[in-house]
């Protein structure tokens, strides 16, 4: 696991924020994850992290190949433990993993989801088909 610690300043709290493999023995916790979303796909064990909010695993991240692009199929981040940098932090392991294998990062967002990609460093590239319907592709500028 790898940690970072963050600071909330309007309460001066501290919260560790940690991604970890997606392995056969966790996989009930990444189900925990998904189940309020419906997500259905087999998740590819490489390209799957779970991300801890003091220790509790509170989100995680899906991520597929597609020609030389990394993609984003989901993040998600329980209600709960949303607004204290966990979806950033998943974020930023997927960034770090593209920038080692010279690959770039994009996703396919729905309109209002776009908006915290390009928060975070994306920038929009065009229209495209989705499993939700017609999404906006964005890609990392690194």
């Amino acid at each position: 696991m790898s940690g970072i610690e963050i600071q909330k300043l309007s309460l001066q709290q501290k919260y560790r924020l940690q991604t970890d493999d997606l392995t056969i023995n966790n996989r009930g916790q990444l189900k925990a994850i998904l189940k309020p979303y419906n997500y259905e796909k087999e998740p590819h064990l490489s390209w799957t992290k779970l991300g801890y909010l003091n220790d509790v695993c509170a989100g995680c991240i899906i991520t597929r190949l597609e020609d030389t692009s990394l993609y984003i199929d989901w993040i998600a981040v329980l209600p709960h433990y949303q607004k204290h940098g966990l979806g950033k932090k998943l974020v930023e392991w997927a960034q770090e993993y593209c920038k080692d294998k010279g690959m770039e990062l994009r996703v396919i967002a729905t309109e209002d989801t776009s908006k915290w990609f390009q928060e975070i460093g994306f920038v929009p590239e065009n229209e495209r088909d989705a499993w939700f319907g017609k999404g906006i592709q964005l890609v990392y500028a690194q």
